[in-house]
């Protein structure tokens, strides 16, 4: 699941770099979806050919046949860590570090967002050189994005009469609705 796929273009350079994050609520999806789905192999072929490079992020799934100890904090990390590593072998990756763009939708947009609006979290004292690397992009395109992953506040400020008709969503329905064990595991169990 911490595999990733990159294109670069034919010609010869440093390449601004669009990387796609999958969707699937953090339960589903791949970074295969990149090469199976005709628009986003569209998508790969349009800055392919403006000379950008493209990519598509994997990272490991929140548990839904047991208890999950790390929850959805070990799939952001995996999104972190393959931006880090993509910025650590720029160099042989023909990639420009300084020109990164998150794209994503759902979980993906999620993920794009709680990277693009963190502090960089580089950690230059770490035994890792990967660890070094910035976390900074220079966009963010999002698709359905969750404004938190907070889930108290998904109660308080996001469901709480999100129609406009007075429907609110509780913890209680959420747990209803996702069930038990993937509400747990959101967090880590």
């Amino acid at each position: 699941k911490q595999v990733f796929h990159i294109f670069l273009p034919d010609t010869v350079g440093n390449y601004p770099l669009v990387v796609f994050i999958h969707g699937g609520g953090f339960v589903g999806g791949s970074p295969d979806g990149a090469i199976t789905d005709p628009a986003k192999r569209a998508d790969i072929k349009y800055f392919l050919e403006r000379g950008f490079a493209y990519a598509s992020f994997g990272y490991r799934l929140i548990e839904t046949t047991q208890a999950d100890p790390d929850g959805v904090i070990k799939s952001l990390n995996d999104s972190k860590r393959a931006l880090q590593f993509v910025r650590h072998y720029a160099e042989d990756l023909y990639i420009n570090p300084e020109k990164i763009a998150l794209v994503g939708s759902s979980a993906g947009a999620g993920t794009s967002l709680w990277l693009g609006i963190r502090d960089d979290m580089a950690e230059p004292d770490a035994d890792d050189p990967v660890l070094h690397e910035s976390t900074r992009v220079c966009a963010v395109v999002l698709n359905g994005s969750q404004a938190t992953y907070d889930l108290y506040k998904w109660e308080s400020q996001v469901y709480n009469n999100f129609d406009g008709n007075g429907t609110t969503y509780t913890l209680d329905s959420l747990e209803n609705l996702l069930g038990y064990d993937r509400f747990s595991n959101f967090y880590g169990g």
